[in-house]
């Protein structure tokens, strides 16, 4: 018999409960499955510590197909990929990160349709982070970047 549990993904507890209509075990949020929409009720004690699966690092071809797709820009702050900032008087140059839209920490989900070109800046202050719109993101990281005092430099 599958038994519900709380889930743990390093930090967070999610509900999971099996479904059996759909077959699959289901994230329940407000009371509800989130493979089919069915109510659940039900009270949770059980914890399960979910161990993460081994990252899988998105082949060549795909990469480039992303990079097409955003104009070699990055997906948060649209600057151009490769570009020059200036931190703590060195200028640097950033580099290309392929980020979790959805943190892998929390969805276990390398999909493509999961994966976005991001500079170096924008995916590493983003961490782990979800916010419900990308302007959210956006907004966040805008300030992030801002005050640890880094200056985008402009293209040649």
């Amino acid at each position: 018999m599958k038994k519900d549990h709380l889930a743990q993904y390093g930090n967070v507890l999610l509900k999971r409960a099996w479904c059996s209509k759909c077959r699959v075990y289901s994230f329940i949020i407000d009371n509800e499955r989130t493979c089919c929409c069915r109510e659940y009720n039900d009270e949770i004690e059980d914890i399960k510590i979910m161990v993460a699966p081994r990252r899988k690092r998105k082949r060549v071809k795909n990469r480039k197909e992303i990079l097409k797709k955003q104009n070699n820009k990055c997906y948060y702050c649209h600057n151009r990929l490769g570009y020059y900032y200036e931190r703590n008087g060195r200028v640097i140059k950033s580099v290309i990160h392929f980020d979790h839209v959805i943190p892998f920490s929390f969805s276990h989900n390398s999909n493509e349709d999961n994966f976005v070109a991001a500079c170096n800046l924008c995916n590493l202050y983003k961490s782990n982070l979800m916010f419900d719109t990308l302007f959210d993101a956006q907004e966040y990281l805008e300030n992030a970047i801002k005050n640890k005092r880094i200056k985008i430099l402009k293209m040649p």
